[in-house]
């Protein structure tokens, strides 16, 4: 018997499905064909549906979180952390590192082989000679992290701003089997070891996540995209942040970081936190590729200052579970923030505002008949300097406002803030797996005729043999 639907058994795949398909009566090609429109139907809506939700459950989630004062996603309009380095460009906030909660190589004293200033405990590794700490290696169920021995000075910890390098990365080629992830600590006291990224449950104070493994798999039940970065406050309830469920219960704000792991070209990833105790202004920011191209995650003038201690300890820690990744921490860097006055800063607005006003005073002085050349000259120098600055300031935030305004609309006109690239590419796509469904149930159907044949058949010859 021939199977091959033909006299030849050298004929090709597409031949014998061709041969096959002239072969059905027209009301089997028209079922096969209904059922094949309405598989593409179903998979192309579903994939612009979830688009669109996707874009639809960010702006909502924008408005809920503004409504409650908690903050604002990625994307927000006047970034605190971009204006603060601004400023501190123009002189007029003044930055300093707080030199012993500072993590930089070299990491420890070659004397007694102890970290300065710092607790390390868990699995962390160190080589002689790395650019870089590793707080867990591709091993299953580490914790690596470390800790500040001393706090945040009191007269600092009402506006400073933390800043840390790392590298989430590791031979695994698909993010959605990694685990578990890193978090940046602002606590009361040091920690000691526990089961939330590797650091105890009872914290006082503030643990930014960057979750790497998505925990709740249940639809709807928690975030569709991961790494996922999460801001969870706590006022030193045991087990309060549930893992479960990611934490979903009691986060205040977060992002999607899902370009965080396997940077490309191997860069070093940074983090931002800016603090200004006085106008409850908390920011934290992402430089995922470390090319300067900053974006806030999350941002708030609502933020409550019982939140962060008077004066914090510093920490970084890393866990890996049943999966894991590598996690390696090049530097961290603790900075008080100033006006030019020495004091602590309150707002970007009000310092911009004081800048405003004593421009106006430059020009009530100019018009002044009793001022000398000199002094004239001085402060019409010292006003031409603070008025560039500020142009300066102006035009960069409305650049960035016509930047993500531009993405704002792209993404309600086409469903993706890289516009119609972004659109055609993912059209592509599509088009490129429907046609690979296509295919691979064409194939399956091809067999299943085979197979159903070669039943036939066989059921054929017992009843030939049974009448003779």
């Amino acid at each position: 018997m021939d199977y091959n639907f033909g006299p030849s058994h050298n004929r090709s795949f597409l031949s014998r499905a061709k041969g096959f398909f002239s072969n059905l009566t027209p009301k089997a090609r028209a079922i096969i064909g209904i059922i094949l429109l309405f598989l593409v139907f179903k998979y192309v809506t579903r994939d612009t549906s979830n688009d669109l939700n996707q874009y639809n459950n960010k702006d909502t989630t924008h408005q809920q979180q503004q409504q409650q004062g908690a903050g604002s996603p990625a994307g927000t309009p006047d970034s605190v952390g971009a204006n603060v380095n601004e400023l501190v460009k123009d002189e007029e906030i003044i930055k300093s590192p707080i030199h012993y909660l500072g993590i930089r190589k070299p990491f420890f004293d070659p004397n007694t082989l102890n970290f300065y200033n710092f607790e390390n405990g868990g699995n962390m590794m160190l080589h002689r000679n790395e650019d870089h700490v590793r707080l867990v290696a591709e091993k299953p169920n580490s914790v690596g992290y470390l800790f500040s021995r001393y706090p945040v000075p009191v007269g600092d910890a009402d506006a400073f701003q933390i800043e840390v390098s790392f590298r989430i990365h590791g031979q695994q080629t698909r993010s959605a089997i990694i685990g578990d992830g890193m978090a940046l600590w602002i606590s009361d006291r040091p920690l000691t070891q526990g089961n939330v990224f590797g650091m105890s449950s009872d914290y006082r104070g503030l643990g930014v996540f960057i979750d790497t493994y998505k925990n709740n798999n249940q639809k709807g039940g928690s975030r569709s995209v991961f790494p996922w970065v999460s801001l969870q406050p706590n006022d030193g309830t045991p087990n309060k942040y549930r893992k479960d469920s990611d934490g979903k219960e009691t986060e205040i704000g977060g992002c999607d970081m899902h370009r965080l792991y396997n940077v490309k070209r191997n860069a070093i990833s940074k983090m931002k936190v800016t603090y200004l105790r006085r106008s409850n202004t908390l920011e934290v920011d992402f430089d995922v590729r470390g090319d300067g191209n900053w974006k806030s995650c999350y941002s708030s003038t609502n933020y409550l200052p019982g939140n962060i201690p008077n004066s914090p300890y510093i920490g970084v820690s890393a866990e890996t579970g049943q999966l894991f990744h590598n996690v390696d921490l090049y530097e961290m860097t603790v900075s008080s923030l100033k006006d030019s006055n020495g004091e602590p800063l309150v707002s970007v607005e009000q310092l911009v505002e004081r800048i405003d006003s004593e421009i106006a005073k430059d020009e009530e002085e100019l018009k002044k008949k009793d001022l000398d050349n000199e002094t004239k000259d001085r402060v019409q120098r010292r006003r031409q300097r603070r008025i560039d600055r500020r142009s300066k300031r102006k035009t960069l935030s409305r650049l960035r406002r016509q930047e993500r305004e531009l993405k704002r609309k792209d993404a309600e006109k086409y469903g993706d803030e890289r516009g119609f690239i972004g659109w055609f590419f993912k059209l592509v796509w599509k088009i490129l797996k429907t046609v690979l469904y296509i295919v691979l149930f064409a194939v399956v159907c091809y067999i299943g005729v085979i197979v159903y044949r070669v039943y036939r058949d066989k059921q054929k010859r017992k009843v030939s043999r049974g009448l003779f």
